[in-house]
């Protein structure tokens, strides 16, 4: 079975006195209230609010409802604990937006006393917008927490890679340095082997020097010697020497180019 439902139009310069509507206790899922705003007799189309509708029951307790918004009408759902009490239902729908809130007029609802157990559904205050916000609100909390947590592990992450950048900031200043003192070194090495080098030249040209030296003496020794051998062959062929006794007296003679010397 489809819902019934009901079109109220609620002026909003007049309550209505009379009960709108006539159901039975205990009614659920049947009822269907499609309300129109009036003001100065034309239609006030709602768009951009959220709705929700108020009831306060004979017996003290209290439904507070969602509804929804369509074509700029308010629908509504009627049942539930709305009847669970025989006699009049003070009803108002409650218009919302960021900043505004507006109150429908008053309208009633009729509830005829039913010939079924009382105990079939005990009437109770029902908030199922209330429960709706709150389980919205936990929602949202735990969401905020999970998007927290998600910001503190990213500040986290992020503080790990910014200690990883200084990391490597230092590593290259230390190879930059490194790099440096080999460049350094490497200059003294080569001003070291450039005077080495001058150091071997000079050695190599005192060497060549002292060879030249002595092939120098070298040949002088020669030409000492040549010229000594020819003196001794110049005397030796001018001169002849014969060592000689005498036997008269046994003395040594020397004989110099036939000339004798005792």
């Amino acid at each position: 079975m489809n819902k019934i439902n009901v079109p109220i139009m609620l002026d909003m310069d007049q309550r209505l006195k009379d009960e709108i509507l006539k159901v039975n206790q205990y009614d659920t899922n049947i009822w269907e209230l499609s309300l129109t705003l009036i003001k100065n007799g034309v239609a006030v189309v709602v768009t951009d609010l959220s709705a929700r509708m108020w009831c306060s029951k004979p017996d003290g307790t209290h439904v507070y409802k969602d509804c929804v918004i369509s074509g700029g009408k308010i629908i509504a759902d009627a049942g539930g604990q709305m009847f669970t009490a025989a006699g009049t239902v003070d009803c108002e729908i409650e218009l919302s937006g960021a900043t505004q809130t507006l109150g429908s007029p008053q309208f009633c609802i009729g509830v005829a006393k039913s010939v079924k157990d009382e105990h079939a559904m005990e009437s109770s205050d029902e908030y199922t917008a209330i429960n709706a916000a709150v389980t919205a609100a936990e929602q949202s909390a735990t969401q905020a927490g999970q998007s927290a947590t998600q910001a503190g592990q990213s500040a986290t992450e992020a503080g790990q890679a910014a200690t990883r950048a200084g990391q490597s900031s230092s590593d290259a200043l230390a190879s930059q340095n490194a790099a440096a003192i080999s460049a350094t070194n490497a200059a003294a090495s080569e001003t070291t082997a450039k005077q080495q080098a001058e150091i071997a030249a000079q050695k190599e040209e005192a060497a060549a020097i002292s060879k030249s030296d002595a092939e120098g003496a070298a040949i002088r020794a020669k030409a000492s010697e040549d010229a000594a051998a020819e003196y001794a062959a110049q005397a030796a062929g001018s001169s002849t020497i014969t060592f000689w006794i005498d036997p008269a007296d046994n003395g040594l003679n020397i004989t110099v180019n036939d000339e004798t010397t005792a």
